[in-house]
């Protein structure tokens, strides 16, 4: 199934017998000497995977049984408990194995990855965002539980609920920019936008490497907000991509269009007019584009 966790524990340490057997052996053992438990519960583990090859599913149940109980902080047992049950097809009872193994790590990636996909597969979206809030709640310090809880909820479309969750990540890990541009994300698609706008510029001045990415997320913005008739929003969106990138026709293009949208016609005009100046010659459509803006904006008004 899965490799031991050590080469030591490669074969069980006792004589091979059965599962019922095996188990009171250890059991003796610790009584005897509670300092074995922790090894015990390795061997135990292991030779739950070994019977588990051989069929012996029951006997393999058993075994991670005992070595969950012999060692109740460890999450590894947990784990390997999900794994054995996740392949034997029992996805509810596997979700409660890896769901306790998070409770007590938070960090672990594979496993995390393993219950959602069973979450997707069984369709408990509800159950879902209610155990990564649990967890959170749980290890509220934890960078990686509360950027995964707040990518299900944006992934829903619950921006507000995703800002939640990404503003008490951000106020523990400040620095992250990742975390930063997820909150500027979800911000600006709750009616925060200019918190968001705010927020990525100062990113582009505290991580010049995550530019590109900040000017992405602001362009993405912008396109939103348009979509959603708040040319207002938007015009603040595509002065700051102006400002970052002055030499780049498109923002001042943009710009000019949500002006257009604003009734700003002079301020339109002044942007399409720097867009032309900067557009490459060899760029017909957009000059093209950048020209129908400028005789829109020029055109008189009809009189009434």
């Amino acid at each position: 199934l899965y490799h031991p966790p050590s080469p030591i524990f490669s074969r069980p340490l006792l004589q091979e017998q059965t599962a019922e057997a095996y188990i009171a052996a250890w059991r003796e053992r610790v009584a005897y000497l509670h300092e074995l438990a922790d090894a015990a519960a390795m061997d135990l583990a292991n030779a739950g995977t070994l019977w588990y090859r051989d069929g012996r599913l029951e006997e393999a149940r058993a075994a991670y049984r005992e070595a969950c109980s012999l060692a109740p902080e460890n999450p590894l047992y947990r784990v390997r408990k999900g794994q054995l049950l996740e392949e034997a097809r029992e996805p509810v009872h596997a979700l409660e194995a890896y769901g306790h193994a998070l409770r007590l790590q938070s960090f672990l990636p594979d496993t995390a990855g393993r219950m959602d996909a069973l979450f997707e597969a069984t369709g408990e979206h509800a159950r879902q965002q209610a155990f990564w809030s649990e967890v959170f709640r749980i290890h509220p310090e934890s960078w990686f539980v509360g950027m995964r809880l707040g990518t299900l909820l944006e992934e829903n479309g619950e921006y507000a609920e995703a800002v939640g969750a990404y503003l008490l990540v951000h106020e523990r890990h400040p620095d992250h920019p990742d975390t930063r541009l997820a909150l500027a994300r979800c911000w600006g698609r709750s009616g925060r936008a200019a918190e968001a706008v705010d927020l990525l510029d100062e990113t582009v001045e505290f991580r010049p490497e995550y530019r590109a990415l900040a000017i992405a997320h602001l362009e993405s913005l912008g396109e939103y907000l348009n979509e959603r008739h708040d040319p207002a929003g938007a015009e603040s969106v595509f002065s700051k991509l102006a400002d970052l990138e002055p030499e780049n026709p498109l923002w001042w293009m943009r710009l000019g269009n949500v002006q257009t949208q604003n009734g700003k016609p002079d301020d339109a005009l002044r942007s399409y007019e720097r867009a032309l100046e900067i557009a490459d010659e060899a760029d017909a459509g957009l000059i093209a584009e950048i020209q129908g803006g400028i005789r829109k904006v020029s055109a008189p008004v009809p009189e009434e």
